[in-house]
Formats: C-alpha cells, sequence, structure tokens
C-alpha cells in the first residue's frame, strides 16, 4: 500500500486495500474497537492509529506479506504468547497466509488498555505534598 497516496481516514485506508487484506484490517479494526470504544481512531504515519486517554493504544499497516500491528512496548511483556510471529520493538507481524490471532490481540490490546488507563488515573490524581515556600533574594521565604 506504499505506492498509494495517503488516505485521510480509516475507512478510505481499509477500501484502497486489496480485497485479500481488507478482511483482515476490517476484522483487526473491529478489535481495537470493541476494547477501546472511546479510543481516537486517525490516521497517523501513514496508517490507522488509535489513542485511548490522549496516549497512543496501537496502529497497524498492510505490507506485501504482513500486517504490522503496532502495540508500543506492551508486545515486550508477551514474549511467550507471541512466540511463532516475528516481532521487534513494539511490533508484532501477522502473516497474511494466516489466520489474525483474535484473541492474543485482545489480550494485548486489554493491557494497552489498562496501561492507559493507569497513566491516566495517574496523572489526574491530586498532589499531596505541598511545596516549600520558595525562597527570595536575601533569605526571606515568599508566603502565599
Amino acid at each position: 500500500m506504499k505506492d498509494t497516496p495517503v488516505p485521510a481516514t480509516v475507512d478510505a485506508y481499509l477500501k484502497q486495500a486489496s480485497a485479500s487484506v481488507r478482511g483482515k484490517l476490517d476484522e483487526l479494526r473491529a478489535l481495537v474497537k470493541a476494547a477501546a470504544p472511546k479510543a481516537d481512531e486517525a490516521i497517523a504515519y501513514d496508517m490507522p492509529f488509535y489513542k485511548y486517554h490522549g496516549r497512543p493504544l496501537c496502529s497497524f499497516a498492510a505490507y506485501k506479506n504482513h500486517i504490522g500491528f503496532f502495540a508500543g512496548v506492551i508486545v515486550s511483556d508477551f514474549t511467550e504468547a507471541l512466540k511463532g510471529y516475528q516481532t521487534a520493538k513494539g511490533t508484532v507481524r501477522f502473516p497474511l497466509e494466516k489466520r489474525l490471532p483474535a484473541p492474543l490481540i485482545r489480550k494485548l490490546l486489554k493491557a494497552g488498555v489498562a496501561r492507559n488507563e493507569a497513566r491516566a488515573v495517574k496523572k489526574a490524581s491530586p498532589k499531596t505534598a505541598k511545596a516549600a515556600p520558595r525562597k527570595r533574594a536575601g533569605g526571606l521565604a515568599k508566603v502565599k
């Protein structure tokens, strides 16, 4: 799909995929939407890209011999389950001649959703420790 113009939407991306790959891409999209219904869907890096709680969740792209699934650092937490698939840092390659491993993809997405939710809670939690007053020139503390 690299020789075609970059689509503006995920629907356009899926429409320009070959018929033999489109079904798998549709299935992968459905898995993402089921795992994170409130995820933001867009095109980024020339492929479908999903953000959840303001952070990347995953992206995917069709290639000549595989579908690249980019789930980020959580891939390293699933090395045992991903045996039999080519992996790289944050990436899993699903061969086109095989069915998508939906249960495994669900596990990866569930872990990504949990990671993003934990980060969102951590970011939103109020800071409990009060900052010490800053000292002014001359050694006097500024009181608020």
